[in-house]
This record gives C-alpha cells, sequence and structure tokens, in this order.
C-alpha cells in the first residue's frame, strides 16, 4: 500500500501548533506580572526617587552606573526576584567545598586587605577571620537562563531604551553583549531579533 502522509503532518501541525500556544501562554503571563516586584517595598520607593534621573542619563554611562548604586537595596531585590535579568543566576562558589550561594543566600561582604570579599564558612574553626574561604563570584551567568528568561530580557532592554532620550536597542545590545560575556551565537539571534522586529 501506498502511504499518504496528510493524517501525521496534519498531526504535527496541530502538536506544534499546541506547542506555541503553551509557548505563547507563557510570555502573556510574563508580560502581565513583569517588574510587578517594582510596585513593592523595598523597591517602589527607590524606583520614585531614582527613575527620574536615570531616564536624563546615557545608558550605561559612568553616571548610569553611579546612579545605580544609589539603588543599592532595591535594585538587589529586584534581580532576586526577577528571573529575565541575568543578575538573577549570579551566584558565589567556594573552590574549597564546592559550594553554592546564590543572589539569595550568599554570605555578607567581609573585609581582607582593603579588597571586598565573601567568605564561605567551610573551615570556620577557632580563628574564623583566618581560615573562611573566599568566595569565587561568577559574573556571565547568561547561560543559566531559559530561552523565556532570554526573550523577555531583549524585550526589557528595547523598552528601557526607550524611556531614554538618546536610547538605541542596538547600542545597548553591544553594551550588553560585552557586559555579561554573552556568545557570538546567542549575540547573532539577538541582533536578528531586533533586525526581523524592524526595531532599526
Amino acid at each position: 500500500m501506498s502511504y499518504d502522509s496528510t493524517e501525521d503532518t496534519k498531526k504535527h501541525i496541530a502538536r506544534v501548533n499546541e506547542l506555541l500556544c503553551n509557548a505563547a501562554d507563557n510570555l502573556i503571563t510574563r508580560g502581565l506580572v513583569h517588574d510587578d516586584s517594582k510596585l513593592e517595598s523595598p523597591e517602589k520607593e527607590a524606583f520614585d526617587k531614582y527613575t527620574p534621573m536615570l531616564k536624563s542619563l546615557t545608558y550605561r554611562s559612568e553616571e548610569y552606573k553611579e546612579s545605580l548604586k544609589a539603588l543599592g537595596v532595591a535594585l538587589k531585590h529586584h534581580y532576586e526576584n526577577n528571573s529575565h535579568h541575568p543578575e538573577h543566576y549570579e551566584y558565589w562558589e567556594c573552590l574549597e567545598c564546592g559550594k553554592k550561594y546564590t543572589r539569595k543566600d550568599v554570605p555578607p561582604i567581609g573585609y581582607l586587605s582593603k579588597e571586598e570579599y565573601r567568605w564561605c564558612h567551610c573551615q570556620r574553626v577557632e580563628y574564623p577571620r583566618y581560615f573562611e574561604t573566599a568566595l569565587h563570584h561568577h559574573k556571565t551567568p547568561v547561560h543559566k537562563m531559559n530561552l523565556f528568561d532570554v526573550i523577555e530580557m531583549l524585550m526589557d532592554w528595547k523598552a528601557t531604551g526607550e524611556r531614554h532620550a538618546d536610547g538605541n536597542i542596538f547600542r545597548s545590545l553591544e553594551i550588553n553583549i560585552k557586559r555579561f560575556d554573552i556568545s557570538p551565537q546567542l549575540a547573532e539571534i539577538l541582533k536578528n531579533t531586533c533586525e526581523y522586529l524592524d526595531w532599526e
């Protein structure tokens, strides 16, 4: 008997449609709750004060970075609660015992020779200051994100750029590709997506 692929193809089309709809539902949900944490303490009062100032500055300029420092606790809370930021996936690792600390549970900063360190307590004994081990900070966590995080991240970068008088998504991409050590392949995909959406 000759094989007719029509039914199998229709089933495949229906299944892909179902999966794409599920993905769309995920994105719609993300859109509905995006940055909700900014509407609550400790974020709201900080963003009330500093957002107008940030709007007038060039993205990632030295003045912009200095203003971000003032957000302090609010920005830390924001990154902890929003997975579309690469900073959400930052972690600190003890090279001695292998323990990993996320943003939520990383120990406070300790000081040694005027340098900032965070310490793992794996070797804490009689004299803790001398037996604690400095944690290694992993600053390039984009590979920990999922595809939905990446899509929301790109849309966030686009929308954020629109709040600045001199904002431009392609300039933002150039900065953030270096900032987060984004791989050449993913960088091209992000650029291609911006062009596909006619964001030039």
